[in-house]
C-alpha cells in the first residue's frame, strides 16, 4: 500500500484498498487528470515521498490541484523505494496497448516490436480459434440464406456465394490474427518480465560483448533490432559506433518506453535536426510495427541493412514462435553477407 503496510498481489486490489481505507482514488486521479503511464509512475513516486516525510500525509491536497501537478518533474520518474513491485507490474494501461502511453509516438516512425505474427499463450489462442471458426460459421450461413431465400429477382450465383465468403473469412481471419498479436505483445508490455531479462546479467553482458567489442563489424553499420523491448540492444549498437539503427517492437507501451530510454540517453534520431545536427550519437529510431510490416511504416531498401541484431530466443530456444520473423527480416531486409547476432545456437538434451 502507499500509505500503509498492508500488501497485496497486484496493483487492483491494492489501488481499491487505497481508495476505500485512505481516500485516495488512483483511478479517479487518472481520469480526471488526463496523466499517462509516466505520470502515473511520478505520481507513485510522489505519493510514496510525502508518505515518507510524513506518516500522516493523506492526499486531500492532491484533490485541491490548480494547474501544474507538483509531481511533473522527471526525478519523480526515479522509484523512491527500491525494488518497488507496484512500478514493475503496473497494469492500469494493459488495455490500451494502441493508445499512446507518454512519448508521442509517430505512427511509422515511433514503435517498438517483437517483430512476430505473434502466438498467444496458454489456452486463449484455442479461444480465438474457437470464436474465429463460430463467426465464419455464421456469415457462411447467412450467405447461403441469403441466396437460397428469396425474391423473384433470384438467389445470389454460386459463384458470387464463394466470393463473398472468401471475403469474409479473409475479414475474420484478419481480425483474429491481429486479436493474437495483441494479447502477444501486450503480455510483453509490462515492466516486471523486462525488469526480468535485464537483470540476467550472462545474457545482457554476451549481448554488449558482441556489439561494443566488435568495432569491424559495427562501426558505421546500420543494424535492424528486431523485438527491441526497452532498446538495449539499440542502446549497445549505436555506443559502438552503428550509423543508423533501427529499433522494431509490436507493443506499443514498450515502443513508448524504448523511445524514451534513446532520448534519455541523447542518441534517439530527430528527424527534424538541421544536416548540420545529424550524423552525431543521434542515430536510433523506434518503430511500432512487426518485423513483417515494417516496409508498410518506414521507407527500407531492400537489404539495407548491415547487422541484424534480435534476442528472439524463449523456453527450450524456440518456444516464442519469433525465429521466423528473424529470418523474414533477414531475406528481405539484410545486405548480402550481412550479419546476425545471434546467428548460430546449440540445443543439448538428456535422457
Amino acid at each position: 500500500c502507499l500509505f500503509c503496510s498492508a500488501r497485496f498481489d497486484s496493483d487492483g486490489p491494492l489501488f481499491a484498498h487505497c481508495g476505500s481505507v485512505h481516500g485516495f482514488d488512483f483511478h479517479k486521479l487518472v481520469r480526471e487528470l488526463g496523466l499517462d503511464f509516466y505520470g502515473c509512475i511520478k505520481l507513485i513516486n510522489f505519493v510514496r515521498s510525502k508518505v515518507a516525510e510524513n506518516k500522516c500525509w493523506s492526499c486531500a491536497e492532491i484533490s485541491q490541484l490548480e494547474g501544474k501537478v507538483p509531481w511533473a518533474e522527471d526525478s519523480y520518474l526515479k522509484p523512491f523505494m527500491e525494488d518497488d513491485s507496484l512500478l514493475h507490474s503496473l497494469s492500469i494501461f494493459d488495455d490500451e496497448e494502441d493508445e499512446d502511453c507518454g512519448m508521442p509516438v509517430v505512427t511509422g516512425e515511433c514503435s517498438v516490436g517483437n517483430g512476430r505474427s505473434g502466438e498467444l499463450q496458454g489456452n486463449g489462442l484455442n479461444t480465438i480459434i474457437d470464436d474465429c471458426s463460430d463467426i465464419s460459421a455464421r456469415f457462411e450461413k447467412a450467405v447461403t440464406t441469403e441466396s437460397n431465400g428469396g425474391d423473384n429477382n433470384g438467389s445470389l450465383s454460386e459463384e458470387q456465394t464463394d466470393r463473398q465468403l472468401k471475403i469474409t473469412r479473409a475479414s475474420v481471419t484478419a481480425k483474429e490474427i491481429k486479436k493474437v498479436d495483441d494479447n502477444y505483445f501486450g503480455s510483453y508490455s509490462s515492466f516486471g518480465i523486462h525488469r526480468e531479462m535485464l537483470g540476467d546479467k550472462v545474457r545482457t553482458d554476451a549481448y554488449r560483448d558482441a556489439l561494443l567489442d566488435n568495432p569491424s563489424l559495427m562501426n558505421g553499420a546500420t543494424v535492424l533490432d528486431v523485438g527491441c523491448g526497452t532498446g538495449i540492444l539499440s542502446l549497445f549498437a549505436a555506443k559502438a559506433g552503428a550509423s543508423r539503427v533501427v529499433a522494431v517492437d509490436g507493443s506499443a507501451k514498450m515502443s513508448s518506453v524504448a523511445t524514451h530510454v534513446a532520448k534519455n540517453n541523447g542518441l534517439l534520431y530527430d528527424e527534424n535536426a538541421n544536416t548540420e545536427q545529424k550524423g552525431g550519437p543521434q542515430v536510433i529510431s523506434v518503430v511500432h510495427t512487426k518485423a513483417e510490416e515494417l516496409n508498410h511504416k518506414i521507407v527500407v531498401p531492400p537489404n539495407g541493412f548491415d547487422v541484424l541484431v534480435s534476442e528472439w530466443m524463449g523456453y527450450c530456444l524456440l518456444y516464442e514462435s519469433m525465429l521466423s520473423s528473424v529470418i523474414y527480416a533477414r531475406d528481405h531486409f539484410l545486405k548480402p553477407g550481412g550479419a546476425i547476432l545471434p546467428d548460430t545456437a546449440t540445443i543439448l538434451g538428456a535422457g
